[in-house]
Formats: C-alpha cells, structure tokens, sequence
C-alpha cells in the first residue's frame, strides 16, 4: 500500500498523530531523502506523539543522532531507537550497534537506512521518501511492506 502527501509543517504535526496509529512494537520506519528534508523533523514529531498517547512527558529536546548514530526513548513497555546511518560506511559498523537485539519489541525509525537494506528484510518496515517541494512543504510517499 501506497500513501502520498503533500505537507507543511503544521500539516506535518497533525499527520504524525494518524500516521503512529497504525505503528505496533517491532515496527522499523526507514526515512529516505535527500538532505533538508525533513526526515528528522517528522521523527520529532513521531516520538513527541508517542510520548503523548502514552500519557508520557515528552524530551524537551530531542536531538538528531548524526554524531552518535543512536538515541533511545523509554516509553512504558518499548523503547524508541532514533538510528541516523548517514555516517555508516559498511555493514561491519552496523553489525557493531546490535541493531538485532535493539529492535526486539521496540520501534526503530532509521534515518539514510541504504546501506543496512539487506539485514532488515526479515522484519515489518514502513518507508517513508521525503522529497523538498518548495522552501516550506515537503512530499511524503509511505510504503507499507
């Protein structure tokens, strides 16, 4: 299934709130696209969303993981994993993060998620492409495996 959309960032906020209804424990989200666009901002959004359905205070901030590849959020019974693998060059430093362990009953979202396409085929994954339209909407096509 195919979901194509259109959004600013208010757009943007509202959407995140359908778009983790249809999330479950061991869910991968891969975000593909090109630099500025938006990937992060709708992760933010995401586990923002999360914290509030589950009657949870929200980080203050919630910082890209570009440097350190991954952050984690506690939720009541599931951690978040927020994976940025912009700065993965080959699977050996994948391998290295214990993705496998990590994503047992929790949900990853994975930014620049490329490189590690081939290990992930055994689990449920929801991709996202983000694509620039102009200075302030963005184009959204979900696909749900």
């Amino acid at each position: 299934m195919i979901e194509k959309h259109i959004l600013d960032l208010v757009e943007l906020e509202k959407f995140s709130n359908s778009f983790i209804g249809n999330l479950k424990k061991t869910d991968v989200v891969l975000f593909k696209g090109e630099l500025g666009s938006g990937k992060t901002t709708f992760i933010r959004f995401l586990i923002k969303k999360l914290y509030l359905f589950y009657n949870l205070i929200p980080p203050e901030i919630i910082p890209s993981p570009t440097f350190n590849i991954m952050q984690s959020y506690k939720l009541k019974d599931f951690v978040i994993h927020h994976y940025d693998f912009y700065r993965i060059k080959n699977s050996k430093e994948f391998r290295e993060i214990n993705f496998d362990e990590n994503i047992k009953g929790n949900i990853s979202f994975i930014e620049w998620p490329e490189i590690i396409l081939p290990f992930i085929k055994k689990y449920s994954s929801v991709t996202v492409e983000l694509s620039i339209v102009d200075k302030n909407k963005r184009e959204f096509n979900i696909y749900y495996k």
